[in-house]
């Protein structure tokens, strides 16, 4: 749990209170302290957050190039559209990404 000071704003932080056995929230920018009596809980379930498939994207695909050097694995199609991305250290081969040109398949695939 995040509290803020009532005072000034500032996030506040936890420390131990010296000898006694305890907690509180205190401010670094003005003297602020609240000693904390009871056991603070908060659940917050996580939502994972939803991936977007670059490689189903229209825009990506409409300026792509043709060519007939490519078989699709899916369809065994001759043509395919395709393009390069730089997906590795510069060291490495470019990565070279398929889109079947069949419009009833549409399988993408990679060749590295």
């Amino acid at each position: 749990m995040i509290a803020f000071c009532p005072t000034c704003g500032n996030m506040l932080l936890v420390e131990a209170e010296g000898n006694i056995v305890g907690l509180r929230y205190f401010c670094q920018t003005c003297p602020y302290i609240y000693h904390i009596d009871h056991t603070i809980r908060r659940r917050a379930r996580l939502q994972p957050k939803k991936a977007q498939d670059i490689f189903d994207d229209e825009k990506l695909w409409a300026n792509a190039q043709k060519t007939s050097q490519a078989n699709c694995p899916e369809c065994h199609n001759g043509e395919a559209y395709f393009y390069e991305m730089q997906t590795r250290s510069a060291d490495e081969p470019a990565t070279v990404f398929y889109r079947c040109a069949r419009g009833s398949c549409n399988k993408v695939w990679t060749e590295n």
